[in-house]
């Protein structure tokens, strides 16, 4: 979660943390280096960032509800990345 984020050399946005980490390593930043960017836009309210681009807005009870999950899934599988794994409910990195 972020509220500040950074433009990737592609226009895209990352968590500000995210591309000074980038930085920090001499890389350039990517989206992949920040799927999923939660900005909070409200109490309790996000809007949620995947691959560098908006996609939605959601609540804290939504995002870590049953549907959130579903949302999360949805997202993975709409962005074709294989951002993440769903495992017994819990969210984990991908592993390649």
């Amino acid at each position: 979660m972020a509220l500040n984020s950074y433009a990737t050399p592609d226009g895209k946005e990352i968590g500000r943390a995210q591309a000074v980490q980038a930085e920090a390593a001499g890389l350039e930043c990517t989206t992949d280096m920040n799927p999923i960017l939660l900005k909070p836009s409200g109490e309790l309210r996000s809007q949620v960032i995947v691959n560098g681009r908006p996609y939605g807005n959601t609540d804290a009870k939504t995002y870590f509800s049953t549907d959130g999950k579903d949302f999360l899934r949805d997202v993975n599988l709409t962005c074709g990345k294989g951002i993440l794994s769903i495992c017994r409910w819990r969210l984990m990195p991908m592993r390649k």
